[in-house]
This record gives C-alpha cells, sequence and structure tokens, in this order.
C-alpha cells in the first residue's frame, strides 16, 4: 500500500553543488571575489571574544548514514539494508553541510518510496506485536495513540506535539474508518506517514528561549545535536532519560555528556566518516586507473585502499587520538594488497590486516594510498589536485576556481616530468597567481605515484624533484619540503593546521562550510578561537576538540539571521 504522503516532505528542493579543480588554465579574468594570490582586504579591528555568539544554524537533513542509523534505531538492525536514499551530494567534500539539504521531486519520491517500503515490512500481520496493545476500528483509539507517541518520540528525538498525535491518529481512523482498510494497513499508514515527514529527516529545533536573536537548544535539542555529531546516530536511552530529566541545560551537564559518548567507539566511527570527508577520500571509490599501468587495480587494489583510512583512523583513535599522530604517525594498517604496495611486512598468519611500521618516505594519513590515489589521474599523480586539496582542507585558505577560466591539462610529453609540464602554465600571470601557491605543495607529493606507491622515477623514467614548500597564506607556516613525508611533518605540529582542523570538524557539527571572508565569519572565528585554545591545551587530543565543540556557545544555542 502506498499513500498519498507527499504533503509530508513534497515542496522540496535538491540544491546540487558543483566545482572543479584543473590542471591548468587559460582565459580572461574579470574583476570579481577575491581570488588566491590577490591581496586580501585590510581587516578591521579583532572582534573581543569573551562569549562567543552562536552562528547560523541551518536547517539540516541526516545523511545517509544517519538516516540508515536511525531506521535501525527504530526497528532493529538490519531494518535499512537495500532501502534507496537520494544519491550523496559533497561540497568541499562535506555530506553534513545543510547547503546539500534539500531534496528535488525525485529525491522526495525516493524517501517516500523508502517510507512505504520500510511500513510494509516492518508491521506485522498481528499488529499488536509490534504495538504492545490491540487497536481498534475507531477515531480516537487508545492504542493508536500510544503507539504514536512511542514511535514519534523515538523518531523525531522529542516528545510528539498535541497536533502531531492528531495527524497521525486521524490519519488512522480515515484509512480504517472512511475508507474502510484493514487495521493493519491502518498501522502501516501511520508508520509510513511518521518515516516520511520531515520531523524525522531533519535535526530539529526544540527551543527553550530567544534571547538577542539567539535561541538557545532546550535539553531534547541538545541531546539530538550530540548524539548525530559525535555517534550518526538518534540518542541512545542514557541520552534521552538526561534530556527528560532536564540534565543538558548547562555547559557542565553537555560536558558530562560528551565525555561518556567520546570513548565509546561509535565516536571513532563518526572520526572516520569526518576524515573520508575531509580529505575527500570517497573520490577513491569511484575511479578507474589504467589496467595497463597499475593491473593491481581492479584486482582488490581499489578496495584495500578504499576502507584503509577507517582501519587507520580507528588505529590512531586507540592509540592517542591526537592530530600529530594522524598526520605524521610512523605505522599504517595494511592488507596483503598495501604491504606490497607499501613494502612493508604482510599481516601475520591467519589476520586479513595489521599494524606495519612504515619507511622514513611515508608518514601520515596524507602519504597513505586514499589521498594519494584518490588524488592523481588514470596513469599519473595529480599535483594540483593534491595541492589545493591541502590548502583547503588542512590549511583553510578559500580557493576557488575564478569565474570564466577555462582549465586544461598540460599535453603528454615523454621527454618532461610531470614537474616540468605543470610548471609551464605558472609562466601565464593568469594562473601564476593561483598556482605559485598550490604547485609547491602538490609537486611535494611527486615521489607517489597515481596509485600511491613511492617512486624515485616517473612514468617516463625520469627522475622525480619532489622538492617544494608549504607556505600559509599569512606566512606563519613557511617551510621548505622535499617529499611527502616531509609534508607531513611541517603540517604536523603547525599551529596553522591545528587551528584549521579545530574549523573543520566545528563546521562538520555546525552543517557549514565556513569561510574566511564570509560575512559572518568573525562570529565563527570568535567560537573557533576558544575551541582551538582547548585543543592545543590538551596537545591536539582530536577527543577533547570534540568536547570543546560540543560544550560550546555557537553548538548549544543558534543565531536567527
Amino acid at each position: 500500500m502506498k499513500l498519498r504522503i507527499t504533503r509530508f516532505v513534497g515542496g522540496l528542493a535538491l540544491l546540487g553543488v558543483t566545482s572543479a579543480v584543473g590542471s591548468a588554465c587559460v582565459g580572461d579574468l574579470d574583476a570579481g571575489p577575491i581570488r588566491p594570490g590577490d591581496p586580501r582586504p585590510t581587516p578591521g579591528p579583532e572582534p573581543v571574544c569573551m562569549d562567543p555568539s552562536p552562528g547560523a544554524a541551518p536547517l539540516r537533513r541526516l545523511t545517509e548514514t544517519q538516516w540508515q542509523a536511525t531506521l535501525d534505531g527504530l526497528f532493529g538492525a538490519g531494518t535499512s539494508t537495500d532501502v534507496p536514499f537520494p544519491r550523496a551530494l559533497y561540497r568541499r567534500g562535506y555530506r553534513t553541510d545543510a547547503v546539500l539539504g534539500e531534496v528535488s521531486r525525485d529525491g522526495a519520491v525516493t524517501l517516500a518510496d523508502s517510507a512505504s517500503d520500510i511500513a510494509e515490512r516492518v508491521v506485522p500481520e498481528d499488529v499488536a506485536t509490534l504495538l504492545g496493545c490491540t487497536p481498534t476500528a475507531s477515531e480516537t483509539d487508545a492504542c493508536i495513540a500510544t503507539y504514536v507517541d512511542d514511535l514519534g518520540s523515538r523518531a523525531f528525538r522529542r516528545p510528539v506535539r498535541d497536533d502531531e498525535r492528531v495527524i497521525f491518529t486521524s490519519l488512522y481512523a480515515d484509512l480504517v474508518i472512511d475508507e474502510a482498510l484493514s487495521v493493519r494497513e491502518g498501522v502501516i499508514g501511520v508508520v509510513e506517514a511518521i518515516l516520511a515527514s520531515p520531523q524525522l529527516h531533519y535535526l530539529t529545533v526544540d527551543l527553550e528561549a530567544e534571547e538577542d536573536g539567539v535561541i538557545r537548544l532546550a535539553d531534547h535539542g541538545v541531546a539530538e545535536r550530540l548524539s548525530y555529531f559525535l555517534w550518526n546516530e538518534p540518542p541512545d536511552a542514557t541520552l534521552r532519560t538526561a534530556a527528560e530529566e532536564g540534565r543538558l541545560g548547562t555547559r557542565e551537564d553537555v560536558e558530562i555528556a560528551a565525555r561518556r559518548m567520546v570513548e565509546d567507539p561509535r565516536t571513532t566511527t563518526m572520526m572516520i566518516g569526518f576524515v573520508e570527508d575531509w580529505l575527500e577520500l570517497h573520490r577513491v571509490r569511484g575511479m578507474t586507473k589504467d589496467p595497463a599501468t597499475f593491473p593491481a587495480w581492479a584486482g582488490g587494489m581499489q578496495s584495500s585502499i578504499a576502507s584503509e583510512h577507517g582501519l587507520f583512523v580507528t588505529e590512531v583513535m586507540n592509540d592517542d587520538a591526537r592530530l600529530e599522530t594522524l598526520l605524521s604517525a610512523d605505522f599504517a594498517v595494511v592488507d596483503a594488497q598495501l604491504a606490497s604496495l607499501y613494502g612493508t611486512a604482510t599481516p601475520a598468519m591467519g589476520t586479513t590486516s595489521g599494524r606495519a611500521s612504515l619507511g622514513p618516505e611515508r608518514r601520515g594519513i596524507l602519504n597513505l594510498s586514499g589521498f594519494l590515489a584518490g588524488h592523481a589521474g588514470a596513469t599519473e599523480p595529480a599535483p594540483v589536485l593534491r595541492g589545493v586539496t591541502v590548502i583547503r582542507q588542512v590549511l583553510c585558505e578559500d580557493m576557488e576556481l575564478p569565474v570564466g577560466l577555462a582549465v586544461t591539462s598540460p599535453p603528454q610529453d615523454p621527454t618532461r616530468t610531470t614537474r616540468q609540464r605543470f610548471t609551464a602554465h605558472r609562466a601565464d600571470p593568469v594562473c601564476a597567481g593561483c598556482h605559485d601557491r598550490i604547485d609547491p605543495i602538490g609537486f611535494a607529493f611527486e615521489d607517489f605515484d597515481a596509485v600511491g606507491a613511492h617512486r624515485e622515477t616517473d612514468e617516463n623514467d625520469l627522475d622525480v624533484d619532489a622538492s617544494g614548500r608549504v607556505r600559509s597564506f599569512d606566512g606563519a607556516l613557511d617551510v621548505p619540503v622535499n617529499g611527502g613525508a616531509s609534508v607531513s611533518d611541517a603540517l604536523a605540529t603547525s599551529p596553522v593546521v591545528r587551528s584549521c582542523f579545530a574549523r573543520q570538524v566545528f563546521g562538520y557539527a555546525e552543517g557549514r562550510v565556513l569561510s574566511r571572508i564570509a560575512d559572518d565569519a568573525a562570529i565563527d572565528d570568535c567560537a573557533i578561537d576558544q575551541i582551538t585554545a582547548r585543543f592545543a591545551e590538551s596537545d591536539g587530543d582530536i577527543r577533547e576538540l570534540l568536547v570543546a565543540i560540543a560544550t560550546s556557545e555557537a553548538f548549544r544555542a543558534r543565531r536567527i539571521r
């Protein structure tokens, strides 16, 4: 049975955001937004950051992972298996960005169909086994009202409101009395409508009070934000009880809850997803490599590389959970494929993967194949893509392809190295402003090929030059480097990188891509400065960073635009 439930999910539009990063550039630039290489405007006075106001907190839809966890939490593990979800979109690598939360007509149909399929699946013939009571064909059936309160409160992560209860119980009465459907079909209709509701699909705003343009979240709203941030799933019984008893109203209350949660393995799972988005490691899953050059790619190597970062992040979080370790660890977690690629010892007999020491040429997650192969072409590395990703994601510098600029790749030339071919476009003043910043970082990864194997000569058997420079826009970080390992070492202990990492995790939690040149950047910077200070005090402990974000004013409240 498929109900007319578009009233619950209709009218939403999908906004797709695309971006491109090219290898070289041609064209004319008109006056427009600030571009890499342009002088920045003279900043105004630094904001006084005593008790920072929260930034905007736009309405955000659950990611596919969060949606699946929600369904499995409502009806048991495996409920979400093989249930379709609208195609994942990314903005700056992130799936959590609220801009991506609107759904197209096709996406709304997909969600409606999924709600219908799940409802048919979870409601048994004997509905009493699901409801805990036996409903009747009545307009005011107490059994249905009780079930609406139970399922609705868990689906919406807060108590069901009176008007919502009326909607769902009236739907049951319409189906069973007016349309003469069976009691089971009426229950299916109620379940379907709840599963199709925006209240389930979007992080709601459970409000407590409004003061000076700032809305403070009530306890259930705090519980929801905490749980989907740290665990990517609905609040557990402990968190729900804390919300019901009013024990999430203060910073101290939230810190108690957050510290319990960051010690749970589910936080590690969340961090695996964050790192995948942060460094755009999902790119590996959809890539192809030239089979003549890399025959092992389709023979299991791609699968090993795609899953490696999860094992590595887990090892880091179980080790000391420090950012420095994430960026410069001298170990990896390898299977037989990766052991061969990295030249390390193979896993012990009887195990599929294990921790292995790396050679001095490879350090941290930027030197693992997920990043290196994902930011490369079919036959050769992509130094521009590698450099841009570090600048955007690790140094937090705004870098967009200027409007009106076409992109091309330097032509293949067996007599020149990749570096020599790509260096040529820096002679063009149109391109130089960007590439003077990008290339010195990207070229430093030239000692790794298109699948992440270390090399001293390139695909044309020419000697590799992996010298370069890691430099932040403000000059606070300015280090000559040679090879990917030295890039990682330069980044791992930098306060610039630590601040950027805090900004990236904060934006992930808030559902916003944070720009340093946005109108509200000063508001965000005020909060991030405090969060970064706590992160620094902990010597870069990622768990402490998560607690600092969760307890910040910016996380526990929202500003009205």
